[in-house]
């Protein structure tokens, strides 16, 4: 990945959808480096788990001040148990504000 976007060094907008990925590709960290000149990054990541071992995702590394504060980019998670994959992707719902109104409102 850091060869293809060097070849790109105007690139803002980045969409990335990949399935069958090891875990060591859902390191915050490493895709901050990655990410710094980027404006917009959809992606939808997933992760065979039953080949995770004793490895987890570390969803603390997209929590850090260039995802949450410098990018406003909220990553989700979700782990389906019925099936063998998880999923990492964007969540815009996480910057919406339900303060106006109670979520259990049926108005």
């Amino acid at each position: 990945m850091v060869t293809l976007l060097s070849s790109f060094p105007q690139l803002t907008y980045l969409t990335v959808i990949a399935s069958d990925l090891a875990v060591d590709m859902a390191d915050g960290f490493a895709w901050a480096e990655l990410l710094k000149d980027i404006e917009h990054f959809e992606f939808n990541l997933q992760f065979r788990w039953i080949g995770f071992g004793d490895q987890w995702i570390n969803l603390d590394s997209f929590r850090t001040k260039f995802w949450l504060e410098e990018k406003k980019w909220f990553v989700t998670f979700d782990r389906n148990f019925n099936d063998i994959y998880s999923v990492l992707y964007p969540n815009s719902s996480s910057v919406s504000d339900y303060s106006s109104r109670s979520l259990f409102d049926n108005q």
